[in-house]
């Protein structure tokens, strides 16, 4: 074979190995759209008081992205895993009472609800929070509880699933 066909074999492999490290790093990447599109703003149904579903389709080739909950209102932000596909935050008045803004609840596609968050002014009394206290911001003090149903063997959503996702969670303003 003359030097010229061994050196054009040699570029073409090269070009070859290239394009398929290439495809493979972009494939892994999720791209940008399907983040976006599963990131949900609570603003969006706070005004009619109605049930925000989550992004559960996408058409995004990469694996089940993880979904973020995003409230522009409260100015905080969670991330949940696939295990909670098909959630929806339910925003509710806060139990008679209680002095808290506001209840979202985290509601499964089987209408168990794992996860509760409360809402209340800076100027709540520290003692009469409901639930375990996870954040605080300039406005708003956030608090959080379980169902007690967690311990139950048929449940997808275990106490170590609510602790990773409770260490997601971050102000946003």
């Amino acid at each position: 074979m003359k030097t010229k066909h061994k050196i054009a074999l040699a570029v073409i492999i090269i070009g070859v190995i290239g394009a398929v490290i290439s495809w493979y790093l972009i494939k892994k990447q999720p791209c940008p759209d399907c983040l976006e599109s599963a990131k949900i703003d609570i603003n969006q149904a706070a005004e009619s008081k109605t049930v925000i579903p989550t992004a559960t389709t996408t058409v995004c080739p990469s694996p089940t992205p993880n979904l973020i909950y995003r409230s522009s209102k409260y100015g905080f932000e969670i991330t949940f895993s696939d295990v909670w596909t098909g959630y929806t935050v339910a925003e509710k008045s806060a139990p008679s009472g209680v002095s808290a803004t506001a209840e979202l609840d985290v509601v499964m596609p089987n209408s168990t609800v794992p996860l509760v968050f409360y809402v209340y002014p800076i100027s709540a009394a520290q003692d009469q929070l409901l639930g375990t206290k996870i954040s605080q911001s300039s406005q708003y003090i956030f608090t959080y509880r379980t169902d007690d149903s967690l311990s139950s063997s048929t449940s997808t959503i275990t106490e170590k699933e609510i602790a990773d996702r409770l260490a997601t969670f971050k102000l946003t303003k």
